[in-house]
């Protein structure tokens, strides 16, 4: 089995990337699961993924097995990630929507700045604790 992560690679593989997680992140809210940081960084893995479908869902599997949490919520979370890996892999790269974007100077900036603000979202909520620490 082989499995791949893309990362910071060219701007089109970036931009169906944010597609997918996009994708992932509606299935959650749809859900009503809680965008924790751990949710959305597991979001973010998912969409770099490169592989088999049984290669992801195998290692989604062992992902979410790794912050096993003993109640429903993480069961309910775990199936929506399993699902969300077999359902990304069957979103085509170079479709309408990646095409769509790539082929535009707005809706470049649009995919830019929404993948600053993600990682900014992450990161602040990374450092947010910290700040409290500071205060005492």
């Amino acid at each position: 089995m082989n499995l791949t992560f893309r990362f910071f690679d060219k701007e089109t593989w970036s931009t169906y990337g944010v597609h997918k997680t996009f994708v992932i992140l509606i299935l959650f809210i749809l859900f009503q699961q809680p965008l924790t940081i751990t949710n959305l960084i597991l979001m973010s893995l998912l969409s770099m993924m490169e592989g088999g479908l049984i290669e992801k869902i195998l290692f989604t599997g062992f992902l979410v097995l790794m912050i096993y949490q003993p109640t429903i919520q993480w069961v309910i979370q775990s199936v929506l990630f399993v699902v969300s890996s077999a359902l990304i892999h069957y979103i085509p790269q170079n479709n309408i929507f990646q095409i769509m974007f790539t082929q535009s100077t707005i809706l470049m900036w649009v995919m830019r700045i929404a993948s600053f603000v993600w990682m900014s979202y992450i990161l602040f909520n990374i450092i947010k604790p910290f700040s409290k620490l500071i205060y005492y």
